[in-house]
C-alpha cells in the first residue's frame, strides 16, 4: 500500500558527512522491543546513498534486538530550487509530505 507520511526533513543527505547532496529519500526504522515500547529512528539520504541509510538501520535494530518492526522508505521532497546552495550546509529541519515506495519488515 502506498501512502503519504508527514516527516521532517533536514535537507542534506545523512549517510556520508562528506556527501553535501540533497536528500530526496528518508528510511524510518519502526520497531518494537518486548515490553520497552516502539522505536522510531529516521535518516536521510540522497539516491545514491540510499541503501546505507537501510542497511544501517537494520543493522542497528538486528544489533540492538529490535526483531518486529519495518523500515519504511519515503521519497521526500527535495529543498526548493531557488534555495541557496550554501544553505544546503546548514541542517535545517522543515515539515514535508514524504512519499511511501517500500515497506522492508525486520526479520529475527
Amino acid at each position: 500500500m502506498t501512502c503519504l507520511l508527514a516527516c521532517t526533513r533536514s535537507g542534506i543527505c545523512q549517510a556520508d558527512q562528506a556527501c553535501r547532496r540533497p536528500s530526496r529519500f528518508q528510511a524510518r526504522l519502526d520497531a518494537g522491543h518486548g515490553t520497552q515500547g516502539r522505536l522510531c529512528k529516521d535518516a536521510e539520504a540522497c539516491a545514491s546513498h540510499l541503501a546505507d541509510i537501510v542497511q544501517a538501520l537494520t543493522t542497528w535494530a538486528r544489533e540492538n534486538n529490535f526483531r518486529e518492526g519495518n523500515v519504511i522508505v519515503l521519497a521526500i521532497e527535495p529543498p526548493p530550487y531557488n534555495a541557496p546552495t550554501e544553505d544546503l550546509s546548514k541542517p535545517h529541519q522543515s515539515r514535508t509530505p514524504g512519499f511511501v515506495f517500500s515497506t522492508i519488515r525486520l526479520s529475527g
